[in-house]
């Protein structure tokens, strides 16, 4: 507040061709990281992600959808609490009727943020070639960069988590305490260490959306290398696919050399409770199964910064392309369909098949979506995608889903009357939660994520005014900047080689 305050009196009492000045100062450049006006102004900003808007505006509609998700599945556990409360047959309903197949498709969202998130830490690496040289120094700068650009995400929403017993109430309220506060208690080293995606369960995980972060962090320490070898001239694409088939297959070990059942889709197939929590929070976040979407993100954002004009031949060719990966996203998704958990009966051949094969389908159509609206192939896509109010929600979808599960939690245990299920009312509180989760998360972001990141900067002696080529990026969604706009390095990074 004190921040905030002193540079509302800068800005009234300078002139507009001081204020530049104002912010080189020694002393307000470290004041003014804490105000809500300079990190507001910076959330708010058209000058970033310029280039890259399409991954803010597709992630934003993915985390939409996973939240909406989450308001028809939760609410079953809540009811197995209080199995006074009637359900209205919305759960069943959830996993058959067919207008609500998009929600049913909200465990791809999972897929298209670490898809986006793999583009945007490409994209800023490949900014200097010599972020990609070998030497221990600088990548041991870049692995606590990428901590401390993840950990920062996590601090406001868990105090969120902590302060939350103090002010709700309800018969029901106290599960609040076991669910959410009791794992925080228990577990916050290994929230912080990245470690949530190796528990046995999510009931013993703090903020269980969590899971996602840790194995982008630890996936995230592999890119300089993978990026090294993408940058080979005839071995890169030889190296995508031999990482998308190592991905492929360490994704089937749990399955067929552990019998451990894919979740929610096998849920019937579970031996044990303690087995389907299991199967529950390894599908759902861990390491191994985004290895392929991660590299396929990285050969995207390593395209956009080093190889933006390839030539995909006459105008025929690029429309039947744009068909072709049209086509497997819907195939992807409409496979998804086929198998229905609480029937079961599906061939093992096939389930087996989409498993492998829907990431990688899912992974490429919309890398290419994302090539196309970064290099100036969808111009009409791409005006639609940066729209100046979508872009700081978009830069906001991470902290959002980060939140909502505390805030709808908050919703749902501290009714104290019975209250029947209906589409009109979950409707409502979706909308309810969102505005809510978006507002913590703004405050979240001006108050921990923005000061934090200009103070790594400070402290790792980056000017975080300098260009992404000059600069050495967090590589977050928040973080995607275009080279100034005099020009864009668009050399690729091995000089021998030639688009």
């Amino acid at each position: 507040a004190f921040c905030t305050a002193y540079e509302y009196h800068l800005l009234h009492r300078t002139h507009d061709d001081q204020q530049q000045s104002i912010r080189k100062g020694s002393y307000d450049r470290y004041l003014l990281t804490f105000s809500a006006i300079s990190n507001t102004k910076s959330l708010i900003s058209n000058t970033e992600c310029d280039h890259l808007c399409a991954v803010n505006i597709i992630t934003l509609g993915f985390v939409t959808i996973e939240l909406i998700g989450r308001s028809y599945v939760l609410p079953i556990f809540f009811g197995m609490i209080n199995i006074k409360r009637p359900l209205n047959g919305l759960p069943n309903e959830y996993f058959t009727a067919k207008k609500f197949f998009f929600i049913r498709g909200s465990s791809f969202a999972v897929a298209t943020y670490t898809l986006c998130s793999a583009v945007v830490l490409a994209y800023n690496l490949c900014a200097h070639k010599s972020q990609l040289e070998k030497s221990v120094k600088n990548y041991l700068k870049y692995c606590l960069n990428r901590y401390i650009s993840f950990a920062r995400r996590l601090i406001g929403p868990i105090i969120l988590i902590l302060l939350l017993p103090l002010i709700g109430d309800g018969p029901i309220w106290p599960y609040f305490d076991q669910l959410y506060t009791k794992p925080c208690r228990n577990s916050l080293l290994s929230t912080f260490l990245f470690l949530n995606n190796y528990s046995q369960s999510l009931d013993d995980v703090c903020l269980q959306p969590s899971v996602i972060i840790s194995a982008l962090f630890y996936l995230s320490l592999t890119a300089p290398i993978i990026l090294h070898f993408y940058n080979h001239k005839i071995y890169g694409t030889i190296v995508l696919a031999v990482l998308i088939l190592i991905g492929s297959v360490v994704s089937l070990i749990p399955k067929v050399l552990f019998n451990l059942p894919v979740m929610p889709y096998e849920i019937i197939s579970s031996t044990s409770v303690a087995q389907s929590k299991l199967a529950f929070i390894h599908y759902y976040g861990a390491t191994d199964q985004l290895i392929v979407v991660f590299v396929v993100g990285l050969f995207v954002g390593f395209l956009i910064r080093c190889k933006p004009k390839i030539n995909f031949g006459k105008r025929a060719s690029q429309f039947a392309l744009w068909i072709g990966m049209l086509s497997i996203i819907g195939v992807s998704t409409s496979w998804n369909e086929r198998f229905k958990p609480l029937e079961g009966n599906f061939s093992q051949f096939s389930f087996i098949s989409w498993f492998v094969l829907s990431k990688i389908m899912w992974s490429f159509g919309f890398g290419f979506i994302l090539f196309a609206c970064s290099t100036g192939r969808a111009k009409p896509i791409t005006e639609m995608m940066n729209l100046s109010f979508i872009r700081p929600l978009g830069r906001l979808s991470m902290g959002v889903f980060l939140n909502h599960i505390t805030v709808l939690s908050l919703r749902q245990l501290t009714k104290k009357e019975v209250t029947p299920l209906n589409h009109f009312e979950i409707l409502t509180d979706d909308i309810a939660d969102l505005v809510i989760a978006f507002i913590i998360s703004y405050v979240f972001y001006i108050m921990f994520e923005r000061p934090i990141y200009h103070w790594t900067k400070i402290a790792l002696k980056l000017d975080v005014t300098l260009s992404s080529e000059k600069r050495f990026s967090s590589c977050d969604l928040e973080n995607c900047k275009t080279i100034d706009k005099e020009g864009i390095d668009m050399k690729p990074l091995n000089e021998k080689s030639r688009l």
